[in-house]
């Protein structure tokens, strides 16, 4: 699974929680 999938699948499923990951912690998802 490519990180752009990721992204999608976490956004189409939840934006909240995107959202939410991105306000707390900043783009955690860079690490990946």
């Amino acid at each position: 699974m490519k990180v752009k999938d990721l992204f999608f699948l976490i956004d189409s499923f939840s934006p909240f929680f995107l959202q939410k990951e991105f306000d707390n912690s900043g783009i955690q998802f860079g690490d990946l």
